[in-house]
């Protein structure tokens, strides 16, 4: 098939662990689009054909006809997108969180048009599917990953080249979202969309319960992973039109003491985002702030394992405080250091001697 029209690439990021999968496929859901997902791990692939065309598919794996003859006469020297657009017959391609590399290396084409969206989703709820994910602690995942979300993702609501999305708004009305799809990509979407699992998909990375749902349908083999049972349930009450995939688990998952320190270490973050914190009594925070208080004193775990992390924090924010000092009054600090030092050591033999 030869290149007749332009391009357009639909490219949405969002920090992890956000449903970008879902909502790749739903925009893929067309005549005129094709889901391709986190565009590196396929792309990484060009230089090995065979292998690529073998196992690029989540959805077919071996067995999917389409990649392997789409490698078949993949040309390096022209852009991956163009070539993806002409072979598919769909002049929409639909991405999540290339890497920097690759949108230097492909999406620059002047044959392109890129179409930015942005996605945020309440980090509360990305830092449970964090814990979920690694399986680590939920203190581990607000501190070492959800309270640096809003400072590593710069959300743009505002602009008018970005169609901005929060998660929760889709959610709560994905039919008078796939409105806003069409208008901003240019196709003419409608509800039927929202039953991505009916098209015909070929994405090559993603979250691997989404794509289950394809598999689910198309009666596909699906061996066991974690939380099946849980996207076997999503898709049941979907197939009946009940709801969206709407994942609310992190508000069963974390209790109190948890969302205490995440309000702690990510609140004020969270709250620019647009997200209401959550609220405590009086003797919850009182009980709470004097177990982080501890913790920092300490370096010990306090009422749970989980205190450990904050109790790390805490440190690692001291000896950011200690690092952003002055050249004179870090040697100050240290020669009062070592003058306590030589202090104790005197002590001890002077100690030595009357008492020896």
């Amino acid at each position: 098939m030869t290149d007749r029209r332009g391009v357009t690439v639909v490219n949405v990021t969002s920090p992890s662990y956000t449903g970008t999968t879902w909502l790749c496929l739903l925009l893929g859901s067309h005549a005129r689009a094709f889901t391709l997902g986190p565009p590196d791990r396929v792309w990484s692939m060009r230089a090995d054909p065979e292998r690529a065309g073998r196992e690029a598919c989540r959805v077919h794996g071996e067995a999917c006809g389409f990649w392997p003859s789409f490698f078949a006469q993949y040309d390096a020297s022209r852009n991956f997108y163009v070539q993806l657009g002409a072979f598919s017959g769909r002049d929409v391609i639909v991405i999540n969180n290339p890497t920097p590399a690759h949108v230097a290396a492909e999406l620059q084409d002047p044959a392109l048009t890129v179409r930015p969206l942005e996605m945020i989703r309440d980090a509360r709820a990305l830092a449970t599917s964090y814990a979920r994910h690694h399986r680590v602690d939920v203190y581990d995942a607000i501190v070492d990953f959800a309270q640096h979300l809003p400072r590593s993702f710069a959300w743009s609501p505002d602009r008018e080249d970005v169609l901005g999305l929060r998660y929760e708004d889709l959610m709560s009305d994905p039919r008078g979202h796939v409105a806003r799809f069409a208008s901003f990509v240019g196709l003419d979407y409608d509800e039927r969309a929202l039953a991505f699992w009916e098209f015909d998909h070929h994405i090559t990375s993603g979250n691997q319960g989404t794509i289950a749902l394809l598999k689910f349908f198309q009666g596909l083999p699906v061996p066991n992973f974690r939380n099946r049972a849980f996207y076997e349930a999503q898709f049941d009450r979907m197939r009946k039109g009940e709801a969206a995939f709407d994942d609310q688990r992190w508000q069963d998952e974390l209790g109190a003491r948890e969302r205490f320190v995440f309000d702690h270490f990510c609140g004020a973050a969270n709250a620019a985002w647009g997200y209401e914190p959550d609220r405590f009594t009086t003797a919850e925070r009182e009980q709470f702030l004097a177990e982080l208080r501890e913790a920092g004193r300490s370096m010990r775990p306090a009422s749970t394992r989980g205190w450990r992390v904050a109790a790390r924090h805490v440190k690692a924010r001291a000896s950011a405080a200690t690092a952003a000092l002055g050249r004179s009054q870090r040697r100050r600090l240290a020669a009062v250091g070592i003058v306590w030092f030589v202090s104790l050591v005197l002590v001890w033999i002077i100690a030595a001697v009357v008492y020896g």
